[in-house]
């Protein structure tokens, strides 16, 4: 009985120890912030958008406010760009940051479920709105995430826009041309034209066949997931 009770005191005692503890230092490092309550929420970016080898971050807000991005101050606290943030007040859902252009800086990718997405150029001391000159919709696709890879490999990052719309907007794959511009081969390439009340999506080879397939996520039980194969040739 007394090895029974000494085994169970060294055994709780392990794992107090063991325990890792972690306390909120947000408000300290200065990303103390609100960004709105927002059904079903919004993202978060971490991203070194200057390429002084720190990451920074980046908020989604809430309608009315524009995208967040906080700069790596280098030890351990953060800054508000407010020089450098876009204007975007429309409620937003997902910001990422994607070498589009392959200039060897992140370009900004912000996506909307109540106005249009939107490309900003990183020009590292500002972002430039691309949008309408890349091709891209301004029409609200409602819109909840944005994933990008190559789908035929020509060393360019395309995107696959998730859209939550119930009965009318579909999916859609935007090509990269190459040349700042993109082109919907949704179509073309045998992406669903239903719409599927769709969460986000990520591209990844399946089949380690050499070649991006995307797996998407729905919402509810009557919109299954779907995972598109890449055949190789440019279909899925």
């Amino acid at each position: 009985m007394k090895l029974t009770t000494s085994l169970f005191i060294i055994f709780n005692f392990c794992l107090v120890q063991g325990q890792i503890f972690f306390e909120n230092q947000a408000s300290a490092r200065g990303v103390g912030d609100s960004c709105g309550s927002i059904a079903l929420g919004m993202g978060i970016s971490f991203n070194d958008y200057n390429n002084d080898g720190w990451d920074d971050i980046t908020f989604a807000t809430q309608g009315s406010e524009n995208v967040k991005i906080y700069k790596n101050t280098q030890n351990g606290f953060f800054i508000l760009e407010t020089q450098l943030n876009p204007f975007n007040l429309s409620q937003q859902k997902q910001p990422i940051w994607v070498d589009f252009d392959n200039d060897g800086d992140k370009d900004l990718f912000v996506t909307s479920n109540t106005d249009g997405n939107r490309l900003y150029r990183n020009d590292i001391t500002a972002l430039t709105d691309i949008t309408v000159s890349a091709g891209l919709p301004l029409e609200n696709l409602v819109t909840y995430g944005a994933s990008w890879g190559d789908y035929n490999n020509d060393g360019f990052l395309d995107v696959f826009i998730s859209n939550r719309d119930d009965g009318v907007i579909p999916n859609f794959l935007f090509k990269n041309n190459g040349n700042g511009t993109f082109t919907n081969v949704s179509n073309l390439v045998g992406i669903s034209n239903e719409s599927r009340l769709s969460f986000g999506a990520a591209f990844f080879d399946y089949n380690n066949d050499g070649w991006q397939d995307i797996y998407v996520i729905n919402d509810r039980v009557e919109y299954q997931n779907q995972l598109y194969s890449n055949n190789g040739d440019g279909t899925f």
